[in-house]
């Protein structure tokens, strides 16, 4: 998207560069930095605003995060004794959970005619049941010295 097509629609629909800003949590003069052409428009930059122009009914939104072993650690007690598959599984359900804290924090924050809205969008859209389990249980091999229970190595 070109800074003449951003223009022309923000234009079309009566948003000033600042309501641009807000909707991108960016700041009106970095905005009317870039638009004016005192800073180059990034691709980035340029296909968050695209996304943000098309139908709001179809967004596409992706991340990759990395979270040190550590930041693991301390969200997950046991995370050294978990497999690779169990290790993503965890932080899926985390994340997940962390997901539906956030919106249920922001949902506190919407008018009841907001409330209404969307709860008139989405009760529309056909919702497939979710199912959230997690297991944690590290999977550690039989005994094989008499021990009732594996034990770690002596530091």
């Amino acid at each position: 998207m070109t800074i003449d097509e951003i223009k022309n629609t923000l234009k079309e629909r009566g948003w000033s560069y600042a309501d641009l800003a807000e909707k991108l949590h960016r700041s009106a003069s970095s905005i009317k930095n870039v638009l004016s052409g005192q800073q180059p428009l990034s691709p980035s930059l340029a296909a968050h605003i695209e996304l943000l122009f098309k139908d709001t009914q179809q967004q596409l939104l992706m991340y990759k995060v990395t979270f040190p072993d550590a930041v693991c650690e301390s969200w997950l007690p046991g995370w050294e004794h978990l497999t690779p598959e169990q290790r993503k599984t965890a932080i899926e359900q985390v994340l997940l959970k962390a997901a539906e804290q956030l919106a249920e924090a922001y949902k506190r924050k919407l008018t009841g005619e907001e409330l209404e809205l969307l709860e008139r969008f989405f009760g529309s859209l056909p919702v497939a049941p979710v199912e959230h389990h997690l297991d944690l249980t590290p999977h550690l091999l039989p005994p094989t010295n008499g021990y009732a229970a594996a034990r770690e190595p002596f530091a």
